[in-house]
């Protein structure tokens, strides 16, 4: 749940979903320039490759004395990156959906 005087918009980049925050100003929300836009999409695209190279590296890579990786050390790594776009791809739809769902007027007003 946001905080009062915050809003969230949603930007669809490469299959990543990114949240930018924006502090509302006056009567309504402020909108972000296209190079805010751009700066918080880069921010968000570097955040989500440095936790998916922690989380895969942690659970992939067992012996890092060795020059090369094993081929298992390879193939988990293949999976649990693929797992891990799958998962910010489905997040990203949902997010999608929220936040048509929170644009669209509403039917009884």
């Amino acid at each position: 749940i946001l905080a009062q005087g915050f809003v969230a918009r949603f930007r669809h980049t490469s299959g990543i979903w990114l949240i930018a925050m924006s502090v509302a100003g006056g009567g309504g929300p402020q909108q972000a320039t296209p190079a805010e836009m751009m700066l918080a999409e880069m921010k968000g695209m570097s955040d989500c490759f440095a936790r998916m190279t922690v989380s895969c590296y942690s659970k992939c890579i067992a012996n890092v004395h060795e020059e090369k990786m094993t081929v298992g050390e390879m193939s988990c790594v293949d999976r649990c990156v693929s797992k891990y776009i799958d998962v910010h791809a489905k997040v990203g739809g949902e997010l999608q959906a929220f936040n048509q769902t929170m644009a669209e007027p509403s039917a009884s007003g």
